[in-house]
């Protein structure tokens, strides 16, 4: 009798993770779905692409979901705003950023002539994905653009 209610806790246990996963899963295919079509309509032109910035900054603000953080900075920077895509996540370290948030924040502080934290991200690029083809160009360059703004008195 007691290997019968073993083999039910057994099977209710296995049932009540599977329903767990199932929802969590359920749920962060949501946000993924939503994501998607702010992304999709985003790219249908200039008006939709600046109708989808606000959507999409109310969807990160809700899940914090690092999928949309990083389609929000890409999008910060398509309208050239990059000082919004470096302020989105200013307590997060290098490490916390994916492939394409690390080249873009590296771009954004570019810009921004942040050439300090340009070279920060661009570095982490390097170090954490070692064959983007773009990380040891950028970090160069970015270096090269420094020295020589300071050599003119500009930086």
């Amino acid at each position: 009798m007691k290997s019968l209610s073993h083999v039910f806790k057994t099977v209710l246990l296995v049932g009540v993770s599977t329903s767990v996963v199932q929802v969590a899963y359920a749920q962060n295919s949501s946000i993924d779905t939503e994501r998607e079509n702010i992304i999709i309509f985003s790219r249908q032109g200039e008006a939709q692409l600046n109708q989808a910035i606000p959507k999409l900054e109310a969807l990160f603000k809700r899940t914090n979901d690092i999928k949309v953080r990083d389609d929000l900075i890409t999008l910060y920077l398509r309208t050239n705003q990059s000082a919004k895509a470096l302020s989105l996540c200013e307590s997060c370290a290098p490490a916390q950023f994916s492939q394409n948030e690390l080249e873009n924040l590296g771009k954004a502080a570019r810009n921004e002539k942040q050439y300090d934290r340009a070279v920060i991200f661009y570095s982490k690029l390097q170090k954490q994905y070692p064959d983007n083809p773009n990380a040891t160009s950028y970090t160069t360059l970015t270096q090269q653009t420094k020295a020589l703004l300071k050599a003119l008195g500009s930086a």
